[in-house]
């Protein structure tokens, strides 16, 4: 996770732009006041284009897997509105999960849950719930 396709770590580039100290970006014309810019932005900033033309095919292959509906060229309504049942792959998905935790027993997930959550990560903070 945070490694984009052509091997890149989002982490490193977070890191650049705080080297390049970019928390400011140049006034506007006419204007005297800095802008500030979110560091989401200057990481996003700095993702080659090849990075974002393979992560846009992927979502494309990937996107029938999680939507709850079909895209179809013919749909002109919100497909609730119509009263239609979901025929995506996320129905797919769900189902599938539900039927883990039937067969693996929900304790056992729960505790696995509570396991990874208390497990210490590289960039972890300290969240009490």
């Amino acid at each position: 996770m945070g490694v984009l396709p052509s091997g890149t770590l989002l982490y490193d580039l977070l890191l650049q732009a705080q080297r390049e100290k970019a928390d400011w970006a140049p006034a506007a014309a006419g204007k005297t006041r800095k802008v500030y810019v979110n560091p989401l932005v200057q990481v996003l900033q700095r993702v080659p284009s090849q990075d974002i033309q393979a992560l846009r095919r992927a979502i494309q292959s990937a996107a029938p897997y999680y939507r709850y509906y079909r895209m179809n060229e013919s749909m002109q309504a919100i497909p609730t509105s119509q009263h239609v049942l979901p025929d995506g792959g996320a129905l797919t998905a769900l189902a599938y999960a539900l039927q883990q935790r039937k067969e693996r027993g929900v304790d056992r997930i729960r505790d696995a849950c509570l396991q990874e959550r208390q497990r210490k990560h590289r960039l972890s903070i300290d969240i009490t719930v």
